[in-house]
């Protein structure tokens, strides 16, 4: 028979093991919730997202998802921060690079490797599928300036090392880089690219010409 310190003992520790148990449960039905809701968004648009539709793809009270997010503008704006928080946390290794040219080269790198592993996410903040205009007022565009002004920031200080020419400036040559990955990550989440090349080549190549013609 257990003593009264053991039974007190556990007792104190049910509560706390329990309560961490809950916690994951949240936090995966959240993830699974956020999972499925990128996917809807990225086949259909911000319209197509129904709260109720979620909730049965699921698995889930209506209420829980109303719990989760308060609303379907409060789903879309956590959308969106999700999306950008992916992004940034395959940055952030990128960022650790000190020179330069090979911090622009891993960042290249990086924004390809969050479409391919988060290509409804992708799809939903930089395909067009979600706009500011479906995200509530509190929302705004600083993620996405945020993320604009770290590839600035890396070819400026490329162009102050004397890696790329100054003759335009860093967010037209930021512009370029961003539009040039932006199409061939298009064409690969579409699959229409891998029919005619090797997708990874192709944008290495890309990266590559751009790179010779800004020296």
């Amino acid at each position: 028979m257990k003593n009264n310190s053991v039974i007190q003992s556990s007792k104190k520790q049910d509560p706390e093991g329990s309560g961490q148990f809950r916690k994951r449960q949240k936090d995966s039905l959240r993830l699974s919730l956020l999972e499925t809701a990128s996917r809807m968004v990225a086949e259909g648009g911000a319209e197509s997202l129904s709260l109720r539709k979620l909730a049965e793809e699921v698995g889930a009270s209506t209420m829980v998802v109303y719990t989760a997010f308060g609303s379907k503008e409060g789903l879309l704006d956590e959308l969106w921060k999700e999306g950008f928080k992916r992004l940034w946390e395959v940055e952030e290794e990128a960022l650790k690079e000190s020179d330069p040219l090979k911090r622009l080269r891993a960042l290249g790198a990086a924004y390809r490797q969050n479409a391919l592993r988060n290509p409804s996410f992708y799809k939903l903040v930089f395909g067009g599928r979600l706009s500011l205009g479906n995200l509530s007022q509190e929302m705004d565009a600083q993620q996405s300036y945020e993320t604009f002004m770290v590839l600035v920031q890396t070819i400026s200080d490329c162009q102050k090392a004397g890696l790329l020419s100054s003759k335009l400036n860093d967010i037209e040559i930021a512009a370029m880089f961003w539009s040039t990955a932006h199409g061939a990550i298009s064409l690969e989440l579409s699959g229409m690219l891998s029919k005619w090349a090797n997708p990874q080549d192709i944008y290495n190549l890309n990266f590559d010409n751009l790179l010779r013609g800004l020296q």
